[in-house]
């Protein structure tokens, strides 16, 4: 989710978009895991994101379809 949403990877599945983050960013994946996991806990919700809150917003390719 988070990586659509910040434009990350456009792949239907989750193994795909694995794929592609590990061809974009080929060191730290641990830390990018963790990085993105308590960044979509926390800011960028499944339902109700914290747009307003978030240092990302302006990255965010979803963030019109939401109420902020």
């Amino acid at each position: 989710r988070v990586a659509h949403r910040l434009g990350l990877s456009d792949a239907k599945t989750a193994t795909k978009c694995e794929d592609e983050l590990s061809k974009k960013f080929k060191t730290n994946l641990h830390l990018l895991h963790q990085a993105m996991v308590l960044f979509g806990r926390y800011r960028c919700k499944a339902v109700k994101p914290d747009c307003e809150e978030c240092f990302m917003v302006e990255h965010c390719r979803t963030k019109e379809s939401f109420k902020v």
